[in-house]
């Protein structure tokens, strides 16, 4: 007879895949984290209303005032559940189970923060996401484009490069991708430049344009319509001494105007800076339990139940960090 792995056993998988999760590499480039947070329903986060800098001395203090309204975190509470029969425990299938468990563990928490992000990437032009809503410190949408209401100062933060019918070339990313840094380079607030002293960015793509922008971010030659040229994205980088990381995003492949089709998208943002384009916040961390030996339920079912829970939240940051790039059709 074989034994059946037991909860604490299993409980034990499940606390060190914890312990072993971190988020996508351009998680953390791309958004702030806020920890220590206490539950509530909306936290708002002020910024200065300008960036500041230093004037001679001409008598009393001239201080920078915080904005009048801030960008909007909503904390949800957070559940992942699983149910094992007594055969799905039996010790000769250890291996397997562990496999199964790490493999849940991942997807749930080691992912979460890029299934929180990404809908705040492709709704940023309705500020509408499966998280709730979220807005921006000035009330505008988090993208504008050129025929939009504007951000501050009259800027906005939307590219679009109309694109062949057979598909986007490395000649066409090489120019979008320039217009998108450009158009990052140059923003301010208040008047005074906010990403002068820029070092790095990340470009955020689905699937299907990680082709033609990773050779646009790679090859020092390009061919263009008038023959073979020198990649002047990559000339531009190095002048500003720029490094350039690009991050292969599944989830937007199948998005609306993302992935498929005529349109497709990508976003680039900053990723050196204290402050991110997009935020994040925790309450709670996540935590397990579980409904195991001795439990009703496990006198009713012939079963055990094993649960993740978290309180977090993600919402969006400094639009000036981060750029729609739009290959239209």
């Amino acid at each position: 007879m074989f034994e059946t792995l037991s909860s604490r056993a299993i409980l034990g998988i499940m606390a060190a895949e914890l312990g072993r999760q971190t988020p996508n590499p351009y998680v953390d480039g791309i958004s702030l984290m806020l920890d220590g947070l206490v539950n509530g329903s909306e936290i708002s986060i002020n910024r200065l209303s300008h960036a500041g800098k230093f004037r001679k001395w001409q008598g009393p203090r001239q201080r920078v005032p915080m904005s009048a309204r801030g960008s909007i975190l909503t904390l949800d509470l957070l559940e992942a559940t699983i149910g094992l029969r007594r055969e799905d425990r039996r010790k000769d299938k250890t291996g397997l189970l562990r496999a199964t468990i790490g493999e849940w563990v991942g997807n749930v928490v080691g992912s979460h923060w890029q299934d929180a992000l990404v809908p705040l990437m492709l709704n940023g032009e309705t500020s509408s996401t499966t998280y709730g809503t979220a807005a921006t410190d000035d009330g505008l949408d988090f993208f504008v484009r050129a025929a939009d209401t504007k951000h501050a100062d009259s800027q906005y933060n939307v590219e679009v490069l109309a694109s062949s019918a057979s598909g986007t070339t490395t000649a066409q990313a090489e120019s979008l991708l320039q217009a998108c840094l450009m158009r990052l380079a140059g923003f301010t607030r208040g008047g005074k430049p906010v990403n002068d002293r820029m070092s790095s960015v990340a470009v955020i793509a689905p699937t299907s344009l990680i082709g033609p922008l990773a050779a646009a971010l790679k090859l020092d030659l390009i061919q263009g319509t008038s023959g073979t040229r020198q990649n002047t994205l990559l000339a531009t980088g190095s002048a500003l001494g720029l490094q350039f990381q690009l991050f292969n995003e599944v989830r937007m492949l199948t998005a609306d105007g993302w992935g498929t089709g005529s349109t497709k998208r990508f976003v680039m943002a900053r990723t050196d800076s204290p402050d991110k384009a997009f935020i994040r916040g925790e309450a709670e961390a996540p935590t397990y339990s579980a409904k195991a030996e001795g439990s009703e339920y496990e006198h009713d079912t012939n079963e055990h139940e094993y649960g993740l829970r978290a309180v977090r939240g993600a919402g969006y940051g400094r639009w000036e960090f981060a750029v729609l790039g739009e290959f239209g059709a």
